[in-house]
């Protein structure tokens, strides 16, 4: 019956290649639509799907008499950014940091790439501003005005309309990006004009830059496609979707809060079935053709601020989504042992083998000849014609083919339908590998949650899924194929605002927020006005621990009714608690600091469609047809198939059966049990313990590894140490490794050699191994459950000083641990001469701290503090800051305590011999890899002898001779011999061969050019001869500071440079140290990025971390308002210091800093004196320069190593080399 006055309501989810479109129509019946996004058929598929739906020609308008709304979520800006086809944007920035985008933050996005893929800016040209504010909002210089007009006029005179402005500390005092702008829109003419503080208010300086950079290129696209949406509606009012999940008029949409704005509407689509199943923990598993979207439910949305988009990093508040290479789409291949899932996808062209395209092996064709995809049920629309059924012949023929390659080159004997289930178990491993980083990464146990499926092809693998994870209940939602377009429909709309603030928290500060808060709220209330529903306001606080970055969004709204903000107790609370769950401890309450205040104000209309109860008295289900599946005990058997239309509210069935409709696929697994409830979703129950394992899991090759199981175990031996690095991550308390992520961590075997290490460090990869092999030899027989030993002495095993490593072992049978479990992190002090442990002309190794060779950091699960605190306290120089060490011990610890949980769950699931033979198997596949590398590089002749040689500043060369031998039918072995090089630094040059090691695994995986695993078999064909007493292999005394820094980045230069594989990068990590001169307060480290070697394929890329480290520079504005009188004057690129060549090397950087109180500085760095060479007639890059700045601005050139207390007005400038050219340069 059509309801009085009622009206269609309409929501639109436009994808890339798919546009959904929900009707509720005026008898509230859900009606829906899938059309391409790109038709020559329609000029919107949006408004195509509406007519649809209404039963209109496209003559008749679409008018408000019959339409009461249209809510839309697209992804015009996300494709436009993605396609790099945004607006022609200039860009205005304090002078001094016109490169800032550019430069980011110093990392490179790739850890093993050679030919770095460094995003070019999005601005197309900049102009700098002679300004400055400072920290604390105080104007230091005004702009000239007319100089300002000037700079934007020419900007102007190229063309340009569109600018983004992004002066320092404008989150602080606006007043000088407000300037510009009024210049900018009535001197200059500009059209579409973006300031940071209004994109952002809140300190970061390359954040907010980025993010306001991003409006200016988007804005003016997606306003072009709001206002031919708006001519093709008529009078409809249109809702735009936000990616933080609330909907907003067009007039106060901002492009960037539209990036992810599908992905949003999936989330509210199922967290809204979650509540109304009752449901208050769910995981949300979103796949399509070429990805998966994962996420978490808590009762609430979850909400993050910042993602990054092809390599594009932006700020702006939205629903916590993660996304996962695995998709539909995602091709299947062989690399010769293990069986690999993506990350390449088909696409919609060609797309899966079976649409009839000539396309590749695909999860849906893995899905269909297993009978998990049902071709009668898939709307015909494939093949050359567009009118076929999908291919179930040519995905069979496919997979035949490739289970006889499979087949002959393991041993293990595959069918077609072994092989595809094999492929489903690869890829359901990723899969839950990603939903556990948003899970149990976080402190969430996942038994507690339901797995919500949606998308084209989560139904299909969800009761897989659920069985890894130990998830009871699954749900796939009525509108599944549609749920992001449902989630739209169901959205409320939404105005927030941010305020910065910057304050420590104290209840004197919260009555000032409140009086704040209230005036805000009623602003935005009054922009909600006739929106016609019921408004309600939320508070959040920006809160952390005082001097470090990383902050936790608190709710603050009160419990009393008449108050505007909670009482400064409840905030405390609800901060402990929130700081409790993530990171696993409480900080100091004391010193808590308010980044920002979050307002939202929402309206909410009533809901148009009445929500449906759960049958609690379903009826058992009688099937009329059957059909082909494949079994996880190897047969196929004739299952029930079951049509959605045909179950009524009241159905229950008993898998294994096939669920399916025109737009839904749904394998239901043997042991589950489905109810159809009274809202059409379909509500799954494990009613029995996880079945077997798949059957290549019961693998009866003898010593041959299952290319499936070989795939699985290195995700789940992956999986390890990345659980280890988001615990340690989030439960450490030092800056260096809760927000720089100085640390690594790695699972090992009962000999202590490597099997699986996390890729977070690379001067950390693999020098682990001697750590762990030398305490098991000083602690045999003395190891028992619960304990726990701690290195961190160079000449057992370590780099230098202030990497310590914990090392836990692991018991599983017998009084010999079976594995070992070990995480080195950065400390950000262990005593020596001089505070931060790396001083630049120690000597001895003592002078560089407190040397611990074994010490049994918990023996028997209890924390030796007093014992560790006597150690920390002993020498001539010891430890600083004493309570932040014990506090990161207790997070590495407590790393370990996560890897052995993730260990013991393995264990139980597949067996100790199983693991063991695996760990087995993986070091075998790694050596495999290794060897391939090795025949390519030997090539038809079977062997390849190369050589180089370089120096240090100080004249101690670095050299190896490198021969490779491949024979026919024999097994390839490598040598590295670094014979010829220096003797043993009388300084702090000195690199212990850990730091050696670790560079020649770091460079297999470079040259390798594919993810292949990083353990001890890399090594195994390999022979490392370090002469001893060498600057490579010192003496037990020797001082190493450096060596791990610089000395290390050198023998990497000449391991590349002797294969041809890229010329020299800047060599150094640029390391800069400063603090107080009596050592209290705050003590400050950076490395400091420049140019890479250029390639012969590549141009070096520039203003980057290069080779054995990774770690991001602080931003000017942070750095500056942590450490008060420090200045950041400068950071630029240093233009021309890359080597000329064919290919040029990358840029170095000019950083320059002031400083307006005494400051002890500390400068440790390398290529001053020798320069980054190139290669195949290719130019050096130019030497670093360092130099001190008078007050008077006069520049005294300084060496590579600089001690120095720096006076008020006394600056540092670091000048950071360029690198090595490749190939002759091309004349003109």
């Amino acid at each position: 019956m059509k309801r009085t006055g009622a009206r269609w309501k309409f929501a639109v989810d436009r994808g890339g290649t798919f546009t959904d479109v929900i009707g509720i129509d005026p008898e509230g019946a859900v009606r829906s639509i899938k059309l391409l996004s790109e038709s020559g058929r329609w000029q919107d598929a949006g408004i195509a799907g509406i007519r649809a739906l209404m039963g209109i020609e496209d003559s008749e308008p679409l008018s408000t008499g019959k339409i009461e709304r249209i809510r839309v979520g697209t992804t015009v800006a996300t494709n436009a950014l993605l396609e790099r086809k945004g607006a022609a944007a200039a860009f205005a920035v304090t002078a001094g940091f016109e490169d800032l985008l550019e430069i980011g933050n110093g990392t490179r996005p790739d850890l093993f790439a050679l030919s770095i893929a460094k995003q070019p800016p999005l601005h197309s040209a900049v102009r700098g501003i002679d300004e400055a504010i400072g920290p604390d909002g105080a104007v230091r210089r005004p702009p000239d005005p007319e100089a300002a007009l000037e700079s934007l006029l020419e900007l102007r005179e190229l063309g340009f309309k569109s600018l983004a402005i992004v002066l320092k500390h404008a989150w602080k005092n606006p007043r000088h990006e407000k300037l510009i702008q009024e210049l900018a829109l009535d001197g200059a003419g500009f059209t579409h004009v973006v300031t940071s503080h209004e994109t952002m208010p809140q300190i970061n300086m390359l954040k907010r830059g980025q993010s306001a950079m991003i409006e200016a290129y988007l804005s003016p696209v997606l306003f072009s496609y709001i206002l031919s949406l708006r001519r093709l509606a008529g009078d409809v009012p249109i809702e735009f979707m936000q990616s933080s999940g609330g909907l907003r008029d067009a007039c106060r949409l901002r492009a960037i809060d539209t990036i992810l704005s599908g992905p949003a509407g999936g989330l509210l689509g199922y967290a809204g079935e979650a509540g109304r199943l009752g449901f208050t923990e769910a995981i949300g598993f979103d796949m399509g053709g070429t990805s998966t979207d994962v996420s978490r439910f808590g009762g609430a949305l979850l909400h993050r601020f910042e993602t990054t988009v092809d390599n594009v990093p932006f700020h702006t508040e939205m629903l916590d989504v993660q996304t996962v290479a695995a998709g539909g789409g995602s091709v299947l291949w062989f690399d010769g042992q293990r069986l690999r899932v993506g990350p390449q996808s088909a696409g919609s062209k060609p797309g899966p083998a079976c649409y009839g395209l000539g396309g590749p092996l695909t999860l849906t064709d893995a899905n269909l000849i297993l009978g998990r995809l049902v071709p009668a049920s898939v709307p015909a629309t494939f093949g050359t014609s567009g009118d076929a059924r999908l291919d179930d012949g040519r995905a069979r023929a496919l997979f035949s083919e490739l289970a006889r390659t499979v087949t002959e080159a393991t041993g293990t004997p595959y069918d077609p339908e072994g092989l595809a289930a094999g492929f489903l178990d690869v890829a359901n491993s990723i899969m839950s590998r990603a939903m556990k980083g948003i899970s149990v990464s976080r402190g969430y146990d996942l038994r507690s949650h339901a797995l919500i499926a949606f998308g084209g092809a989560a139904a299909q693998h969800a009761c897989d899924i659920a069985d890894i994870l130990s998830i009871p209940h699954v749900v796939v939602p009525r509108h599944s194929s549609v749920l992001s377009a449902w989630g739209i429909a169901m959205a409320d709309k939404t105005e927030r605002s941010i305020e910065p603030v910057m304050m420590p928290l104290t209840g004197t500060l919260l009555e000032r927020l409140s009086t704040q808060a209230a005036a805000r709220s009623r602003q935005l209330t009054a922009s909600l006005e006739g929106a016609g529903g019921t408004t309600s306001t939320s508070l959040h606080l920006d809160i952390r621990p005082s001097g470090t970055d990383r902050w936790l969004s608190v709710p603050a709204s009160p419990d009393a009714p008449n108050e505007v903000i909670a009482d400064l107790r409840t905030i405390l609370a609800r901060f402990s608690d929130t700081y409790r769950t993530r990171y696993g401890f409480i900080p100091d309450t004391g010193a808590l600091e308010v980044v920002s205040m979050r307002i939202e104000v929402r309206m909410t209309t009533p809901d148009p469609i009445s929500p449906a109860d759960p049958d609690e008295n379903p009826g058992a289900v009688s099937p009329s047809e059957t059909t082909a599946l494949w079994t996880e005990g190897g047969s196929t058997i004739q299952a029930p198939l079951l049509w959605l239309e045909s179950l009524s509210e009241k159905s229950r069935i008993s898998g294994p059966a096939m669920i399916v409709d025109s737009q839904l696929t749904l394998f239901l697994k043997q042991g589950y049990d489905a109810l159809i409830d009274r809202a059409g979703s379909i509500v799954m129950e494990r009613v029995a313990a996880a079945g077997p394992l798949p059957v290549s899991a019961d693998d009866t090759s003898g010593g041959k590894p299952d290319p499936v199981l070989l795939e699985v175990f290195n995700n789940l031996f992956m999986n390890i140490p990345e659980q280890m690095g988001s615990t340690l991550e989030n439960t450490a308390h030092s800056v260096n490794m809760k927000e720089r992520r100085d640390f690594s961590c790695a699972l090992f075997d009962t000999e202590g050699r490597l099997v699986s290490n996390a890729p977070h460090i690379p001067v950390h990869l693999g020098a682990m191994e001697a750590t762990v092999r030398n305490l098991i030899e000083d602690n045999a027989g003395k190891m028992a459950p619960g304990d726990v030993l701690l290195a961190n002495n160079p000449h057992r095993g370590g780099s230098h000083l202030p990497d310590m490593t914990v090392v836990t072992p692991v018991f599983s049978l017998g009084r010999k641990p079976s594995f070992y479990l070990a995480n080195r992190g950065h400390h950000a002090d262990i005593g020596g001469i001089t505070p931060g442990s790396m001083p630049p002309y120690s000597r001895t190794l003592a002078e560089e701290g407190v040397v611990i060779s074994s010490f049994h950091l918990v023996r028997q699960g209890r924390f030796r503090q007093k014992e560790l605190l006597e150690l920390l306290s002993s020498g001539p120089w010891p430890a600083r800051n004493l309570p932040e060490r014990i506090s990161d011990l207790r997070a590495q610890v407590a790393a370990n305590n996560r890897g052995q949980q993730e260990l013991e769950a393995v264990l139980l699931r597949y067996g100790r011999q199983k693991v063991e033979r695996y760990m087995h198997f993986i070091r075998r596949n790694a050596r495999h890899a290794v060897h391939a590398l090795f025949r390519r590089i030997a090539g038809q002749t079977g062997s390849f002898m190369a050589s180089c040689s370089d120096s240090m500043d100080n004249g101690a060369a670095i050299r190896v001779r490198i021969s490779i031998t491949a024979p026919p039918g024999g097994d390839p072995r490598a040598v590295f011999d670094f014979t010829g090089s220096a003797p043993e630094d009388p300084g702090n040059m000195n690199a212990p061969p850990a730091v050696t090691r670790a560079a020649v695994l770091y460079l297999l995986r470079v040259l390798a050019g594919a993810d292949i695993p990083l353990n001890a078999g890399c090594l195994e064909p390999v022979e490392i001869i370090i002469p001893e007493g060498s600057i490579l292999s010192p003496s037990p005394e020797a001082a190493v500071a450096i060596g791990n820094v610089e000395t290390s980045q050198r023998v990497v230069d000449v391991l590349l440079g002797a294969f041809g594989s890229a010329a020299a990068s800047q060599g150094t990590m640029n390391n800069l140290l400063f603090g107080p001169p009596d050592g209290s307060g705050s003590q400050y480290y950076e490395t400091i990025p420049g140019g890479s070697g250029a390639t012969p394929s590549s141009e070096g890329a520039s203003a980057v971390q290069v080779h054995m480290t990774n770690t991001r520079i602080t931003d000017p504005e942070i750095l500056e308002d942590r450490h008060p009188g420090v200045e950041i004057e400068r950071f630029a690129l240093r233009r021309g210091s890359g080597g000329s060549g064919m290919h040029r090397g990358g840029e170095g950087v000019v950083r320059r800093i002031r400083f307006h109180r005494p400051m002890q500085l500390s400068v440790i760095s390398e290529r001053r004196e020798k320069a980054p060479f190139g290669l195949e007639g290719g130019g050096s890059g130019a030497c670093g320069i360092n130099a001190i700045i008078l007050q008077d601005g006069t520049s005294i050139p300084a060496g590579g190593r600089i001690e120095r207390v720096m006076q008020p007005g006394e600056g540092v400038e670091i000048a950071t080399p360029g690198g090595g050219g490749y190939g002759t340069p091309p004349t003109d």
